[in-house]
């Protein structure tokens, strides 16, 4: 299976597991200010990148998208990261979806979404970098990440990222509260007791 039909399959059954929308800001990547900022997106303004709106190549009439390029002999990570109270997502999981598109990028794009408690600790984190980054060259396709929100958390961080040289987009970011998606019961096989000879 491919990693968007992967993705595909796991949204459909979110769909089925009551998702409910968690209040991120310009998640669509719409608002920008005067001096060329995605309004509610802090940027860790990475030497050798640069991030821009780019509304010609949004995937399927979509308005816009955001483009990170890291430049020739960028080494660093450029980030777009925001974060929120985990809201309606405690006791739950946190999804975040979103297409991404890339050209020439060696290292890879990628999603993250992380639950931290008060004193600003990590609860948990599921970060495509880590281990599945979007690489090379690549038409739009939609990924995913999610991670529990136990009770202490108290806040979620998410956020786009390029690491590397190359160009990413990312477009239609959607951020929800799902329902954890029991796997499937099997059927219970009994084995023989073992006996010695």
């Amino acid at each position: 299976m491919t990693r968007a039909l992967a993705a595909g399959a796991w949204l459909g059954a979110c769909a089925l597991a009551g998702a409910a929308p968690l209040p991120g800001k310009n998640l669509d990547f719409q608002a920008w200010t005067a001096d060329g900022q995605a309004e509610g997106w802090i940027a860790n303004a990475e030497p050798g990148y640069v991030v821009s709106r780019d509304c010609a190549s949004a995937p399927w009439g979509l308005p816009c998208a955001v483009k990170i390029v890291g430049k020739r002999g960028a080494e660093g990570r450029q980030r777009l990261e925001q974060s929120v109270a985990p809201g309606l997502s405690v006791g739950k999981k946190a999804l975040l979806t979103g297409w991404i598109r890339t050209e020439g990028a060696p290292v890879g794009a990628s999603l993250w979404l992380a639950s931290v408690d008060a004193q600003g600790r990590t609860l948990s984190v599921d970060d495509m970098a880590a281990s599945r980054p979007v690489k090379g060259t690549s038409e739009w396709m939609r990924f995913s990440v999610q991670v529990p929100v136990v009770a202490n958390a108290n806040s979620l961080g998410y956020g786009v990222m390029l690491s590397g040289t190359g160009s990413a987009w990312f477009a239609d970011l959607r951020l929800t509260s799902i329902e954890p998606v029991p796997a499937p019961a099997g059927p219970v096989v009994t084995l023989p007791a073992h006996r010695r000879p």
